[in-house]
């Protein structure tokens, strides 16, 4: 798809959301979008060919009758002589009729496909963005608004824009004709229809406020609602006897803010009644008007029949080119979140001229120095961590809970950039190589891997999509990762659909699903192997099968494995003990056991547990 940048200067300007939202209508559906403005515009200029062409017939019969004594004339006398005036009737109806058909035909069709383009532009954009940004809660907040408004906001914006454009000719032609009968008329049609436009602005306002300023208690309902949603947390609650907790924090949310939506839309309706009473008093000044230069003799018939028909019509216009305004208004509020969405930039990108690695030879990698604080925390993450990690080196990395393990495997990804210190990989600095180059260089599974819904053989591949699918790879992988065995239990084996939704799926268990994460990572064959805790679901002799797997079948490769079993660290040749942030130990498993330090304390400690749980003797 075409590449799209949307500036963020002057983006609150309802003028520059407009512009922005109609250069996105003709890059994504250029065809469909001119055909439905073109047709929209010509729709506005027949606004009262209907009302002008009646009233030429009933000038004529009025003239007819002046002139002719005949009163009993027949259906076919009545088309002969009036014939051009039913013809210019039937063009004056039929003519509006095929455009405005072929209008609403290309506003469905330019919609339908404008929001297609939409979510598939939204799945390139995402893409392109790094963890960090995603993962702000500025952009998870900009997520919930956009898709609680839905992506057809900037259809809606698109479309109210050019039926205002479409409105405003018709007020124009209108507005023109009514000038040259009377011009109190077009003053009477434009001050009853302008009070409308400030009641729908005005509150339409008050409920984007609303609806914005609820967007935190959103995330939390949309949070809630997913208890109900899965069948585990289901499961749980109700044997809890918890659902009512979360069940009435959602009500009390949602009637919250029902409420003050509902008394806004109380509010409004009063307000519009009041204006539509007014405007219909208008109506009737100008209805008495017309009918006093009538009985006066200064208007024909059929001009007065033009003259009313005209002012009905350029108020409809007007209402309807002030209601779209309004709306077009409300919309862009809500458009604006998903092009700030779309000027997203990620934060971690490549430098020009950056650096490109191989990506089949394992690097050799150095922290000097190196500190990190999330944004908006006043504590360090990590503090001053120097660690070599030499080509092809298996490394295990150990600590309490919230020690920092995750946070420097993050910087090793460059998910994020250190705050201080450098990475360096062969002694360049991380920040200089191309993001894409060093990405192709891992294979990442994190702790909450991805499950996807797809074949078995596909849910694998995905390690590598760069070829196609090789099936020998495949086996090779789910054997390496213990996985052979209930795969080759399924009906359908390594083309398994996962998933009870789909029509002879099935559904795996946690460890199962977790041996296939692992088995994307031997699949991948990168150069960093990195694997967060790959293991909790597993069964110990499984789980040592494929630690076993992870150092003999990956030689050359560089493997960092994050555990709180330190059994499946101990064969690491350097194993990291991170506490508090700091890197307070390192060696290998002998080295560190027989410094009697924090790592021997822990292990000591799982070594015990475990042994006085099984009755087995310590190795």
């Amino acid at each position: 798809m075409e590449k799209i940048i949307i500036k963020t200067e002057k983006r609150k300007s309802f003028l520059f959301i407009a512009k922005e939202s109609f250069k996105l209508g003709w890059q994504f559906q250029r065809k469909h979008f001119v055909w439905f403005v073109v047709l929209a515009l010509l729709s506005g200029s027949f606004a009262f060919l209907q009302f002008g062409s009646f009233s030429i017939l009933v000038n004529a019969v009025v003239n007819y009758l002046k002139t002719s004594t005949d009163s009993h004339l027949t259906f076919f006398e009545v088309v002969h002589l009036f014939r051009k005036t039913f013809l210019l009737l039937i063009a004056a109806y039929l003519i509006p009729t095929i455009v405005a058909q072929w209008q609403s035909n290309e506003n469905t069709v330019f919609s339908e496909r404008f929001l297609s383009s939409m979510s598939n532009y939204f799945t390139v954009k995402q893409s392109t963005l790094d963890i960090a940004t995603i993962e702000s809660a500025d952009y998870q907040n900009k997520i919930q608004q956009g898709n609680e408004w839905g992506r057809s906001s900037i259809t809606a914006l698109l479309n109210s824009t050019v039926l205002s454009l479409s409105s405003l000719v018709a007020v124009i032609v209108s507005a023109t004709a009514l000038a040259f009968i009377d011009i109190r008329f077009v003053l009477l049609a434009i001050a009853s229809a302008v009070p409308l436009y400030f009641i729908e602005e005005k509150f339409d306002r008050e409920l984007f406020r609303v609806r914005r300023l609820s967007t935190g208690d959103k995330r939390v309902i949309s949070n809630r609602m997913a208890i109900f949603m899965s069948p585990v947390s289901l499961i749980e609650v109700v044997m809890y006897g918890s659902a009512k907790k979360y069940q009435d924090e959602v009500k009390n949310l949602m009637e919250e803010e029902d409420v003050k939506i509902s008394k806004i839309k109380l509010r409004q309706t009063s307000w519009q009644n009041v204006a539509r009473v007014y405007a219909v008093g208008c109506m009737l000044i100008v209805g008495i008007l017309i009918v006093l230069k009538g009985a006066n003799g200064q208007m024909p018939i059929g001009l007065m029949v033009f003259a009313f028909s005209v002012y009905t019509s350029f108020f409809a216009s007007a209402t309807s080119l002030f209601g779209y305004l309004a709306f077009s208004l409300d919309s862009a509020r809500y458009a604006q979140i998903w092009l700030d969405i779309f000027a997203t930039q990620p934060k971690i990108v490549s430098k020009d001229n950056a650096v490109f690695l191989s990506i089949d030879i394992s690097p050799k990698i150095e922290f000097k120095n190196v500190s990190f604080a999330y944004e908006g925390s006043e504590t360090n993450a990590l503090t001053n961590i120097n660690v070599v990690i030499e080509p092809g080196a298996k490394v295990g990395i150990v600590g309490l809970s919230g020690a920092g393990k995750t946070t420097f495997i993050k910087l090793l990804c460059r998910i994020y950039d250190p705050s201080e210190g450098q990475i360096l990989v062969n002694g360049i600095d991380l920040k200089d190589i191309d993001v894409k180059n060093w990405q192709q260089i891992l294979g990442v599974m994190q702790q909450n891997y991805g499950n996807y819904n797809v074949p078995i053989s596909e849910s694998v591949a995905i390690g590598d999509f760069s070829k196609p699918i090789d099936n020998d790879k495949v086996k090779w992988a789910i054997e390496m990762a213990g996985a052979k065995q209930f795969v080759e239990k399924l009906p359908d084996q390594y083309e398994q659909l996962i998933w009870k939704g789909f029509k002879n799926g099935t559904d795996l268990s946690g460890g199962e699903r977790q041996r296939l994460a692992i088995a994307r990572i031997f699949y991948r064959g990168a150069a960093i192997s990195i694997l967060d805790e790959p293991t909790s679901s597993v069964d110990a002799l499984t789980a040592s099968m494929i630690f076993e797997n992870l150092e003999t079948k990956t030689a050359n490769k560089t493997v960092l494995l994050i555990s709180h079993n330190f059994s499946t660290v101990k064969e690491s040749t350097n194993i990291l003990v991170i506490e508090h942030g700091e890197v307070i130990e390192q060696g290998t498993h002998d080295e560190l056991y027989i410094l009697k330090g924090r790592y021997a304390e822990l292990y000591e400690l799982q070594a015990k547990s475990f042994n006085d749980k099984t009755g087995s003797v310590k190795v």
